[in-house]
């Protein structure tokens, strides 16, 4: 999910069907579809080469891509870009948010980007190993019910350990 920075536009181009707000989360889907129709709709396609856009023929489009024209730190803006490379840098002007939902809960929708769950191996004492498990807790999963699943499915032994950072899950 994305919600677009309130200082850029989201092409609200003077009488275009096509204006979507600001202050709401889209997926990368209604991005694409969005992006497609503005597309379309001011006929940005390269008449000789058909994969790409012509970004310089609508100042809308390019600020909403690539930053307002002379602006301190702004990415230089191409001639042409492919339809993938403009919803990359759409995308990229956008802030990531993520939505989880567990069951018939309410979901959680929380502003930033989703890091992974990390599962690591070390090797301790000689040819023992141990896999640390660290980032779960976003996904709402406890330790205590993935240690007990973990050690049921791997038939070894596990414990977790909290710290003020992270809680850590230890299989043996």
């Amino acid at each position: 999910m994305s919600h677009p920075h309130p200082d850029h536009l989201f092409f609200s181009a003077d009488g275009c069907q096509c204006h979507h707000s600001t202050g709401t989360l889209y997926t990368l889907a209604e991005v694409k579809s969005a992006l497609l129709a503005y597309i379309e709709k001011h006929d940005l396609v390269n008449r000789v080469e058909q994969q790409y856009l012509n970004v310089n023929a609508d100042a809308v489009f390019s600020a909403a891509l690539y930053g307002p024209p002379n602006s301190k730190g702004a990415t230089p803006v191409p001639e042409f870009a492919k339809r993938e490379e403009a919803l990359g840098a759409l995308c990229g002007r956008m802030q990531p948010w993520y939505r989880i939902a567990v069951g018939s809960d309410e979901p959680i929708t929380k502003k930033g980007a989703l890091r992974p769950i990390v599962i690591v191996t070390k090797t301790r004492q000689g040819r023992k190993t141990c896999t640390l498990i660290t980032g779960f807790e976003p996904y709402q999963l406890s330790s205590d019910t993935l240690t007990e699943a973990l050690r049921v499915r791997c038939a070894s032994s596990t414990s977790s350990t909290y710290s003020l950072r992270v809680c850590r899950l230890a299989l043996f």
